[in-house]
């Protein structure tokens, strides 16, 4: 695909970035608009044709850049630096805790998705790759259990070993 210009949507944003210490490419800006990761202005309907962008950037736009712009400084992979935000804190006792960033669907599911088909600790991936080996739908069965066992076991003894240090 051919770069078209820079728009004035992309400009105003990056514009803010760099007034915040935040040097953003316009290209960078542009990946994360495309791959969904950021709350862009949706086309409206001017009359004819196929609707032009809306100049006005919300604050949710200018809050997800910045986290992403942050998450990114070490040349990290959008879909880790989109997760990265999007889980709040990773250490929490509560496994599904999410920041309060305002961040499209669109993008975190992208980043799930990536995760869930690169991630090597993935009991689901481990699973799956494990019964794709397997030479019949038994042996399948058999193997998909006795991951999962293994997985949920080495859980249950990591909580255990946390509680016994937290007592």
């Amino acid at each position: 695909m051919a770069w078209k210009g820079p728009t004035s949507t992309e400009l105003q944003l990056q514009g803010w970035l760099h007034g915040r210490d935040l040097d953003v490419s316009l290209a960078k800006i542009r990946r994360w608009r495309e791959f969904g990761a950021l709350p862009w202005p949706k086309k409206r309907s001017q009359g004819q044709g196929r609707g032009a962008a809306s100049v006005e950037l919300t604050e949710d736009t200018y809050v997800v850049a910045e986290a992403l712009a942050l998450a990114t400084v070490r040349k990290q992979r959008l879909e880790k630096a989109i997760l990265q935000i999007f889980f709040a804190r990773p250490q929490s006792k509560e496994i599904f805790t999410t920041s309060r960033l305002p961040l499209p669907e669109m993008g975190v599911r992208k980043a799930l998705e990536w995760l869930i088909a690169n991630d090597r600790g993935s009991v689901i991936v481990n699973i799956e790759r494990a019964m794709s080996l397997a030479n019949s739908p038994e042996e399948k069965i058999d193997l998909a259990i006795d991951i999962a066992y293994r997985h949920f076991r080495t859980l249950l003894r990591r909580q255990s070993v946390a509680e016994k240090k937290g007592n």
